[in-house]
């Protein structure tokens, strides 16, 4: 356990094939209808919390396979983003969203495990921790595993006039 020891990754938020129509900054997923009838529903993003600079658009597969951009607005089925694409996506393209996020033990002092979300702030997750430690699995190379031991703040077992210790535990897979 050491001072800013940090774990960051990239959390899937959503995904999708554009319906083209793109510009060199843009991204579509619209409905799509053939003779009235919708073959292709498209997105209903979300325009009252919208995406902002901390969200982050790939092109995974399709032309432009490989860009990533930051997303700078969006409309319910446009995203806006910077800087141009190059070559522009069309409607063979499939993307995901991702918004880092960051776990972090802030000092040896506090032995506090903060995070933030793509950017922001470091928000407390716990406190008092006694241990905390990332591992692999050699067998599967896609997951992280996650251990973290803590005491409680006023909680005092009856027995041993201690305070608690609480262990968490977690395996986190790779979804792509």
């Amino acid at each position: 356990m050491t001072t800013n020891d940090t774990i960051t990754f990239d959390r899937l938020v959503d995904s999708g094939y554009s319906s083209g129509g793109n510009t060199t900054t843009t991204l579509n997923d619209a409905t799509i209808s053939n003779g009235g009838t919708v073959t292709y529903a498209g997105k209903a993003w979300s325009t009252s919390s919208p995406f902002d600079n901390s969200y982050t658009v790939k092109i995974i597969s399709g032309t432009g396979a490989g860009q990533a951009r930051s997303i700078s607005s969006n409309t319910s089925q446009q995203l806006t983003v910077s800087p141009a694409w190059a070559p522009t996506p069309d409607s063979s393209s499939c993307y995901v969203i991702t918004r880092q996020t960051v776990f972090t033990r802030t000092s040896a002092s506090d032995n506090s495990l903060r995070y933030a979300v793509g950017g922001g702030n470091k928000n407390q997750l716990a406190n008092l921790i006694t241990s905390h430690s990332f591992s692999s699995d050699p067998n599967n190379p896609d997951t992280i595993g996650i251990a973290l031991t803590a005491q409680a703040a006023n909680a005092i077992d009856p027995n041993t006039k201690q305070k608690r210790q609480y262990t968490l535990t977690e395996t986190v897979l790779n979804r792509n």
